[in-house]
């Protein structure tokens, strides 16, 4: 599978360098025994911090990269936000339902993320059919940059560790199976 064949982007020189911090941050997470995902904040073409999964690390389930780097950068967000800068996420893995809403909520411009997540991916739902509100927050949302670097990191560490990620593995593998999610009605096409 080569992962990002359906999703062509046009990436600016920047967007690979910062994806490819964020691809760092994953390695150095994965070496601690964590799924390897990074995230990397930019704010008006500006690295701002990066930060990377830790739900091994820390023990709770909401560690992930994106979560962690909104929460320690948020003034810096909320300062770059009053001041009409643009707020950029960059993301190894599709940001989850909890990752992208901290985004919106956070105010964040435009998300990149390498790989689709096929179990919990939350980078094609349609706004307009949450509330009013959300639509006038969205970021424009992008996939697929560096995507067979990061679903190599990925289905390394799914493979190590086979007892847990066995059947995320197979969801992963075939992407086919991806429109019979119970998401279907709710996502772009």
């Amino acid at each position: 599978m080569n992962w990002g064949d359906e999703m062509i982007e046009t990436f600016s020189e920047g967007d690979h360098q910062f994806m490819q911090l964020a691809l760092k941050a994953a390695v150095e997470t994965q070496a601690l025994g964590n799924l390897p995902i990074g995230s990397v904040l930019v704010i008006d073409g500006k690295f701002e911090g990066s930060a990377a999964n830790r739900l091994h690390t820390h023990q709770d389930f909401d560690s992930h990269a994106e979560k962690l780097l909104i929460s320690k950068s948020s003034k810096a967000i909320r300062k770059a936000s009053e001041g009409g800068k643009r707020i950029e996420l960059f993301t190894t893995l599709e940001p989850c339902l909890m990752c992208l809403g901290t985004a919106v909520l956070n105010r964040i411009s435009r998300v990149v993320y390498a790989c689709p997540e096929p179990y919990g991916g939350s980078g094609h739902l349609r706004p307009e059919l949450i509330r009013p509100w959300y639509p006038q927050v969205w970021p424009t949302i992008h996939g697929g940059l560096l995507a067979s670097e990061s679903f190599t990191l990925l289905k390394t560490y799914m493979v190590k560790n086979s007892q847990v990620w066995g059947d995320v593995l197979k969801v992963y593998e075939n992407p086919k199976s991806w429109s019979e999610s119970p998401w279907s009605p709710f996502i772009n096409r």
